[in-house]
């Protein structure tokens, strides 16, 4: 990683993040700085995004997760962006074999918060350049982590690409608040003061709830991957259909997870799908991952 400011554009607190890079040794319980070779598979000018809220609730805990790190290890994706991670969590992760081998993990729990987002990078495809957390107006704690990312030279010909994901405010009463913080993603992904991404991309859970807030995304900016590949389906629920007897007197089914990019030319969505949508038999019950679905989406960057 370079030593290079944060992004300037936002008038928000914004803090370096240092990587937690670790490989396994034999030796149990001993973690040492990665020292993992060089893969040589075929360069490639896309990357996979997968965002997931995994669901900090102690039901089914820690089964549903355990499902969480099998559906990464199918997928592969080069970025996970994960919602409501705990420390049991990243504990988890450090015993997991793929994480372990293949992800950078970069953590920002606002202080006094005992959950919060994680982006997972994949080392053996990308480097990473710059990486930091932004401050939101927030009283549930939350905040934006943002990654610079290149392709790893000889394996990947990914260009630069910028991504950001936070756990946006929840409520139907914090509308306002999510607009603020809409606007301040809107600004730090766009920025280009310090570096110009060729893919620039927010995802995670947006709580967008609101029949007025629909369309605000695009109000400050963005489109939505699943609405440009998916034009006649423009539902996409992602929360309340794995466990809808835990929604409230009226609640419905919601489009709340998204992955939305800044359109440019040579930038593609080639492919997009849900992740968690299928249950997983566990003590004869059959149970999902988590109450949200996450997304998957891989965009191509056919840069002249």
């Amino acid at each position: 990683m370079t030593s290079t400011p944060p992004y300037p554009s936002s008038t928000a607190v914004q803090t370096p993040l240092t990587p937690l890079e670790f490989s396994f040794t034999s030796s149990p319980d001993k973690w040492l700085e990665s020292l993992l070779p060089k893969p040589t598979p075929t360069p490639s000018s896309s990357i996979k995004i997968l965002t997931y809220n995994i669901w900090f609730d102690n039901l089914y805990l820690p089964h549903r997760w355990l499902a969480i790190l099998s559906l990464i290890a199918k997928h592969q994706p080069e970025v996970v962006c994960i919602q409501e991670a705990t420390e049991g969590f990243i504990n988890l992760l450090k015993n997991d074999a793929v994480a372990r081998e293949r992800y950078i993990v970069l953590k920002n729990f606002v202080e006094g918060s005992w959950y919060g987002c994680l982006i997972l990078v994949d080392r053996t495809k990308l480097d990473i350049v710059r990486a930091t957390s932004v401050t939101f107006p927030t009283q549930m704690g939350r905040a934006l982590i943002v990654v610079e990312v290149i392709g790893k030279k000889d394996v990947s010909n990914l260009p630069l690409c910028r991504i950001a994901t936070s756990h946006f405010e929840s409520m139907h009463y914090s509308s306002e608040t999510r607009f603020q913080q809409f606007t301040i993603a809107s600004q730090i992904v766009k920025d280009t003061s310090i570096s110009n991404p060729f893919i620039s991309v927010v995802c995670g859970d947006t709580n967008l709830e609101l029949p007025n807030e629909v369309d605000l995304p695009q109000q400050v900016g963005f489109r939505d991957s699943w609405l440009d590949t998916h034009p006649e389906e423009e539902v996409g629920h992602t929360w309340g259909i794995t466990y809808p007897k835990m929604m409230r007197g009226e609640e419905r089914p919601r489009k709340l997870d998204r992955v939305l990019y800044l359109e440019k030319e040579g930038v593609k969505v080639v492919n997009i799908g849900l992740v968690g949508d299928q249950p997983v038999e566990v003590d004869g019950h059959s149970i999902y991952p988590s109450d949200h679905i996450g997304i998957v989406a891989e965009f191509d960057s056919k840069k002249e």
